[in-house]
């Protein structure tokens, strides 16, 4: 059990959580499924439809009020502002890829 000391502020376990989506989860997923999708269509003939959506991702981060007395509702309107941003800056970046041949 997480002592007062060692556990992680709501907005600091927020923040952590994006550095797990952008440095893991954003490029692996997307790799994972174009490799689930290859691997269905040579056995069995099949490929996902566009609007498949096999992978969902949820998350209590900043939310977490009936858990941890420290998440307040200015808590969570912070982390969700933050997690827009993040997606917003991680979805222009992808944007500025359209055209130019290569990205990364």
């Amino acid at each position: 059990m997480k002592s007062a000391k060692t556990a992680l502020a709501p907005i600091d376990e927020a923040k952590w959580g994006f550095a797990v989506v952008e440095n893991s989860l954003w490029e692996g997923v997307p790799a994972f499924l174009r490799e689930f999708n290859e691997q269905l269509e040579n056995a069995i003939d099949y490929r996902l439809p566009v609007e498949a959506v096999p992978v969902r991702f949820t998350s209590w981060m900043g939310g977490d009020r009936d858990g941890n007395p420290n998440v307040t509702a200015e808590i969570t309107r912070h982390v969700l502002l933050l997690s827009r941003w993040k997606a917003c800056d991680l979805f222009t970046a992808i944007s500025r890829c359209f055209g130019l041949g290569t990205c990364r």
